[in-house]
């Protein structure tokens, strides 16, 4: 008996330049289904990130796993497979979100975690008796979650890789997958546990899977305090609530933090109200920073451009923000409606939606007109410009002269920008 796992890419990424990408990091997600299986089935496994696909191999069960910019990609690979007779399982958020979409596409749909749905459905494809839909009931205890990464041997990854530490998010922003799967629950994982599984990692950068990696305090502090003597570097994404806190951030430090992702979003108070998003307090911003830059972590930061309430005038003023200061990296993103969350379902409701299934295709969705935008805020093309904008010279090296970080962080800055720049197709 043999089980194929797929991690497919991005739906309408259709090659790239050099042919695979050089940058991929390994899913934690495959490696937790890995541990699941009994010993007794053999298993392989494809990343089409940085391999091609076999679609002719023997197997018994292929299980892709999809998320909604992958999706359109996912069912491509499900039909190929069934055409050849194979049976397929699809799991993942985006079908947790559409499952009566996504088993259009297969035999067999995981909905929500899958420690809580895969293990019965193996059995079941076992005996002969899978069933269409498998619904988990709750949520995870992440006590003894195990992941088997011997899938991974052999394949071209970054030397980097994620160790969880909670699953869900205290806020429900409108716009968030996670606030609408996890509704506000928050699990976490037993910190020796996590400790015991950084141990076993043998690279040296890590990322902590964690939605808020300052929520929970105290909780944070002991697992930061028991992250010190292990020496590692790790990233994170955070709220800049947390990073209000000097001797938190010191701590942080201390333990090997070198880089933490901030969803900044917006400028706008308007915009951010209307996320639901309400919890971002942009005066703070620059007391953050400050305390990044002193204890020398660098920081990431994530906008949306077009959300319901934005104006180009904001945009042009978040972008100015952004350029005024020598962070890792300040990406900008057009809003895209993910299906079911809040924001989606308000953009249908009120009929400004181009196309409301607008992944189930394989045009570049930043190319796409996915909402009906007015004629004098017009968001099409205007995160991609000013990100190109950001990645100028003149701008990179301006953020550098300004920059107060000590030398090797501000030289480790500009390298990544001037790589970013020169390589951004490369990611994916």
């Amino acid at each position: 008996m043999k089980f194929t796992f797929i991690f497919p890419e991005q739906s309408y990424i259709k090659g790239r330049f050099w042919c695979k990408s050089f940058f991929a990091v390994e899913p934690p997600t495959i490696a937790k289904l890995n541990s699941l299986l009994p010993d007794n089935i053999e298993r392989e496994f494809f990343d089409e990130r940085i391999e091609s696909i076999n679609f002719k191999t023997k197997t018994d069960l292929v299980i892709i796993t999809i998320n909604t910019f992958t999706a359109y990609r996912g069912y491509k690979i499900a039909e190929e497979y069934r055409k050849n007779g194979v049976k397929v399982a699809i799991g993942g958020l985006h079908a947790t979100l559409c499952p009566e979409e996504a088993a259009d596409y297969s035999d067999c749909v995981l909905v929500g975690e899958a420690e809580l749905t895969f293990s019965q459905m193996v059995n079941d494809f076992l005996n002969n008796n899978m069933k269409k839909f498998y619904y988990a009931d709750g949520n995870c205890d992440l006590q003894e979650v195990k992941l088997d990464r011997s899938i991974f041997k052999g394949k071209r990854y970054l030397p980097y890789r994620h160790v969880e530490v909670s699953r869900g998010c205290a806020y429900n922003c409108n716009f968030c997958t996670i606030a609408k799967v996890y509704k506000q629950n928050v699990s976490l994982r037993p910190i020796d546990e996590i400790i015991d599984d950084i141990k076993k990692i043998g690279v040296k950068y890590i990322g902590l899977i964690d939605e808020n990696a300052c929520a929970n305090l105290e909780y944070r502090k002991e697992l930061y305090k028991n992250m010190i003597p292990l020496k590692k570097h790790w990233f994170a994404q955070m709220t800049v609530k947390g990073l209000l806190d000097e001797e938190f951030v010191e701590l942080m430090a201390q333990s090997g933090c070198f880089n933490v992702f901030i969803g900044m979003e917006s400028l706008s108070k308007d915009v951010l109200f209307n996320m639901n998003k309400k919890h971002n307090i942009i005066d703070d911003y620059e007391k953050a920073i400050k305390n990044c830059v002193k204890n020398n972590i660098s920081v990431s930061v994530g906008t949306i451009m077009g959300y319901e309430g934005d104006t180009l005038e904001n945009a042009k003023k978040t972008f100015e923000y952004l350029n005024d200061k020598q962070l890792f990296m300040s990406i900008f993103t057009t809003f895209f409606p993910i299906p079911k969350t809040p924001a989606y379902d308000n953009l249908k409701k009120n009929n400004k939606l181009k196309n409301e299934k607008w992944w189930i295709n394989d045009e570049n969705p930043f190319e796409q007109h996915i909402i009906k935008y007015n004629m004098d805020n017009n968001f099409t093309g205007v995160a991609q410009h000013y990100f190109t904008e950001y990645l100028k010279l003149k701008n990179i090296f301006k953020r550098f002269i300004k920059s107060e970080y000590k030398l090797s962080m501000r030289l480790f800055i500009l390298w990544f920008n001037l790589f970013m720049k020169y390589n951004i197709n490369a990611f994916g």
